[in-house]
C-alpha cells in the first residue's frame, strides 16, 4: 500500500470511530428518557427531601449509598412534624442529610436507615426519635454531641440493625 492510501485509510477509520461514538451518544441520550413522568415527579419530590409515598427499592438504595439518611414515617394520623427534619438536621453547609418518606399505615412507627445502621422506633417520643437519629445519621449533629446521647438506648423501644458488620 502506498503511504498516501494508508493515511487516507487511517483518517477514514478515525472519522468512522468518532461518528459511531456520536451516534451511540445520541441513541443512549434518547433511550435514557423513558418514563419521564415518574422520573420528573421523583426529581421534584426529592428536591424537597420529602415524599408522601413508598420509594422504589432501587431509589432507596441510591439515597442510602449517597450518604443520606432515610426517615420512613408510618402513621395513622400525622402527629409528628417530620417535614422539618431535612432542615433541622442539615449539615453546616445547609445541605440536607435526611430524606423523609411518609406512608399512611395502620400503625405508628418510624424506621431510620443510613449506610451505618437501621433503627425502628415503635414508641414515637421526641427523645426516642432524637436518640435514634443521633445514632443513625452519617454526620452527627452538634446537638447530639452536646447532649452526650450518642449510643444511648435506655428506653428499650428501638430495634437497631447494624449494617457495618464484618464477616
Amino acid at each position: 500500500m502506498k503511504k498516501d492510501t494508508k493515511k487516507r485509510l487511517g483518517a477514514f477509520i478515525i472519522i468512522l470511530i468518532f461518528g459511531m461514538s456520536s451516534l451511540a451518544f445520541i441513541i443512549v441520550g434518547i433511550g435514557g428518557q423513558g418514563s419521564t413522568n415518574n422520573n420528573d415527579q421523583l426529581q421534584q419530590d426529592l428536591q424537597d427531601y420529602i415524599v408522601e409515598y413508598e420509594i422504589d427499592p432501587a431509589v432507596r438504595q441510591q439515597i442510602l449509598s449517597s450518604g443520606f439518611t432515610l426517615v420512613t414515617y408510618y402513621y395513622t394520623e400525622e402527629k409528628i412534624i417530620v417535614d422539618l427534619y431535612p432542615k433541622k438536621y442539615a449539615l453546616n453547609t445547609g445541605q440536607s442529610q435526611i430524606f423523609v418518606e411518609k406512608i399512611k399505615s395502620d400503625k405508628d412507627s418510624m424506621t431510620i436507615s443510613s449506610s451505618q445502621n437501621t433503627e425502628t422506633i415503635d414508641n414515637l417520643t421526641d427523645e426516642n426519635i432524637f436518640n435514634a437519629l443521633c445514632r443513625t445519621l452519617v454526620v452527627t449533629p452538634l446537638d447530639c454531641v452536646l447532649t452526650g446521647d450518642i449510643g444511648n438506648n435506655t428506653q428499650g423501644n428501638t430495634n437497631t440493625n447494624n449494617t457495618n458488620e464484618t464477616g
